[in-house]
């Protein structure tokens, strides 16, 4: 600002500009107003001219004060709008006092267009970073900046030290080493412009490009190397008398590339953007990362897998107190330590186990082994013929109480293992979504970033995760590029998939747009419920959830019964059920837990059960069943009617759900509904109701079906689910 105001009749439009912009760019207004204060009481020659130095500062610190208060972003034509006050405050005082009516025009329109250039120069090169790819309108801003800059530049001269020489060397470098050569030359040719238009000496564009030539072809060495060569062209030009130049350029140049060589590498390093062979090297970084914990995964996964199969081996179902087993502990604990065992045992060429099997098995079976189960072998011999019955009996009841034991032990192994079975196809499912590379740095992200930038759509980070229907693009843009529509429309172009937004997240100054693939269809729903008379609440539940974008999930649970116990046990199965969605499981290990948690819990708690699994993708629907009643595909010229023969979830712990895939197309229904209107209108009444609507309303269709039931006399608990699929 400072330069600027050193220009004399249009510094205060540029510096106004420049101080509008770096205030849009987020700049502390605490320590840009008093620095535009300061500056330009130091070069403005009148008093009344440095009262209006306060008039920007007091106007932005109103409009930002109302935007924060409101939590609002400050957008561009407000901040040229308080330019345009700040500069009639002081253009028109001007034009009443001493009629200048051309300064008053120029500094009104300079002050607005310098501001609207600075608000997107300071915008990309403060918030963004100069690393990042500039949009056309931006590198449009920037360079009538670099002409101004260059032109303010120029205007400082003591002695023939013209700061100009000072600047061009150090800028010429930093993008030469930093950059590109073009951009280099590019430079070298925007400031010259600034010198001509404050000099109007049109030798200097020939000089300063002719500098950014000696850089771009000496970066190959050492950085003072070009420093010296610029300082040498310069000392010839003043021997020929090119350019009225003297040697004061010379040396003002030689400082100047040497202050770029005395840069610290750190902050050298921040002039390049990353090539995009770097950017691959990360990329293959990251995706030997994300292969090296999909392997990690998949290991884990299998040892899961293994203590599945080992709580699942078949010798854990057998039954280690059988009756020959406690035949054998009788043998040796009672008939052993009798006096007469010798008789016994030398009749039999062994113990008694074999003989006393009969009466361990009766006790283990009845309950109770009387006389009648003594074998004649004992009757004959034996003096403690009932001391042994009572003691058979006692054992007996012993080995009962470790059966039962057993048998809930097998049972929570049997749980454990299945749980076991499911947290391995957990993992293993995430090891394969780990497993798919990403890709950013390459030629599909290039080609993306660009094709954006014909929308003026700034990507600066680009991920491509996947291939095909399955993939996922993540893009971090600016805050105003997220609502064009441009922008899924040229991801979609580029990657030859349609694709929307599934969400967008915060990253301060940027958004991080993340795109999945459209959905081929859309499935509308109505429901219609009416509990039975005299309950409080009904016994049927339903959910409906949404995994991912393409996936629906509709759940009908149905509690055995009516009222509040039938609820509870229906709502307890589908809360079940998506928790276990929700982490990951597959369908079929899901019913198969929910199953047997239930019959673990108590008795009594069962709940027949309907999911429907809509894929929007492709049309397709699972239509899984546990005990539930006849479910109907409605086409357009048949309706196709879905039984299953399985029972309720709760009442066998081991059980297959009926499963079956079906293909929906455009305008299809699927129709599930409890036994309560099942049972009253029968498959046959449900496909006449559904002839006499002649609807395809799914909610007026649900109506109707609930209305015959109930008109049939249904009294137990109704509801009736109807999904219609749509092509988009």
């Amino acid at each position: 600002m400072i330069l600027f105001f050193s220009t004399g009749k249009t510094g205060f439009a540029l510096a106004l500009g420049l101080f509008a912009g770096l205030t849009f760019a987020r700049q502390n207004l605490i320590i840009t107003a008093p620095m535009f204060v300061v500056a330009g009481m130091v070069f403005l020659d009148s008093w009344w001219t440095m009262m209006f130095l306060a008039v920007p500062p007091v106007v932005f610190a109103v409009l930002y004060f109302l935007y924060t208060r409101f939590k609002k972003n400050v957008p561009v034509w407000a901040v040229v709008f308080c330019t345009l006050i700040s500069a009639l405050a002081e253009s028109v005082t001007r034009l009443l006092l001493f009629g200048d009516g051309l300064r008053f025009a120029l500094t009104v329109v300079l002050s607005v267009v310098f501001a609207l250039c600075c608000t997107n120069a300071c915008y990309a090169v403060l918030i963004r970073g100069i690393k990042c790819r500039f949009t056309l309108d931006e590198h449009i801003c920037t360079a009538i900046f670099a002409v101004a800059f260059a032109y303010a530049c120029h205007g400082v001269s003591v002695y023939g030290f013209n700061l100009y020489f000072l600047i061009l060397p150090f800028v010429i470098m930093c993008f030469a080493y930093g950059g590109s050569g073009r951009n280099a030359i590019l430079v070298s040719v925007l400031f010259s412009l600034g010198a001509v238009l404050n000099s109007f000496n049109f030798s200097l564009v020939g000089v300063s490009v002719l500098l950014g030539f000696i850089v771009t072809a000496l970066t190959s060495f050492h950085r003072f190397i070009p420093a010296v060569s610029m300082a040498v062209l310069m000392i010839g030009f003043w021997l020929l008398k090119i350019g009225d130049l003297g040697y004061q350029g010379a040396v003002m140049t030689l400082i100047g590339g040497f202050a770029y060589g005395f840069l610290p590498r750190d902050i050298r390093s921040k002039f390049p953007r990353p090539s995009r062979d770097k950017a691959e090297s990360l990329c293959a970084m990251v995706n030997r990362d994300r292969t090296n914990l999909s392997n990690r995964l998949l290991s884990v996964s299998d040892v899961f897998l293994d203590l599945a199969e080992q709580l699942d081996d078949e010798d854990n179902d057998k039954n280690p107190y059988t009756a020959k087993r406690l035949s054998k502990e009788i043998a040796k604990n009672y008939c052993g330590k009798c006096s007469e065992r010798q008789k016994c045992f030398s009749a039999l060429g062994g113990d008694t186990s074999s003989v006393l099997e009969g009466m361990c098995e009766a006790t283990l079976t009845r309950n109770k082994a009387t006389i009648l189960d003594v074998p004649n072998f004992i009757s004959s011999r034996c003096i403690k013929t009932h001391n042994l019955i009572s003691v058979i009996n006692n054992a007996g009841e012993a080995y009962k109480s470790k059966i039962a034991g057993s048998r809930e032990l097998f049972n929570c192994k049997k749980t454990m293992s299945a749980q076991f079975a499911g947290m391995s196809l957990v993992l293993e499912s995430l090891s394969k979504e780990c497993g798919k590379n990403l890709t950013f740095g390459g030629d599909v992200e290039e080609r993306i970033e660009n094709e954006l930038m014909k929308h003026n759509i700034v990507a600066t980070e680009t991920v491509v995760a996947g291939k095909g229907a399955s993939s996922r693009v993540a893009l971090t843009v600016r805050d105003v590029d997220v609502e064009k529509t441009m922008l899924t429309k040229t991801v979609s172009n580029c990657l030859q998939n349609p694709y929307v937004i599934e969400k967008v997240t915060d990253r301060g100054e940027e958004k991080t747009v993340h795109l999945v693939t459209a959905p081929v269809f859309q499935v509308a729903y109505g429901v219609a419920e009416k509990r039975r008379d005299g309950e409080e609440v009904s016994g049927d539940s339903m959910a409906v959830l949404s995994p991912s974008m393409n996936k629906r999930i509709f759940a009908l649970s149905d509690g055995m019964g009516s009222g509040e116990k039938a609820s509870i046990a229906s709502k307890k199965s589908l809360s079940m059920i998506e928790n276990f969605y929700r982490a990951g499981f597959e369908e079929g290990l899901i019913l198969s837990l929910v199953n047997q948690l239930l019959c673990l819990v108590s008795e009594d708690n069962f709940s027949a059960l309907d999911i429907a699994v809509v894929d929007l993708a492709l049309g397709g629907v699972d239509v899984i069943k546990m005990g539930a009643a006849s479910g109907f595909i409605l086409r357009k010229s048949a309706v196709e009617v879905l039984r299953a023969d399985t029972p309720p979830l709760g009442i066998v712990d081991r059980i297959a759900p009926t499963t079956a895939r079906h293909q929906l197309y455009d305008g299809d229904m699927l129709v599930l509904a409890t036994d309560g209107v099942v049972d009253a209108l029968g498959e046959n009444g449900v496909v006449d109701v559904v002839d006499e609507a002649h609807t395809t309303n799914p909610q007026t269709l649900a109506d109707k079906l609930l209305l015959g039931a109930l008109s049939r006399g249904a009294e137990d608990d109704c509801t009736v689910l109807v999904l219609r699929i749509l092509a988009i």
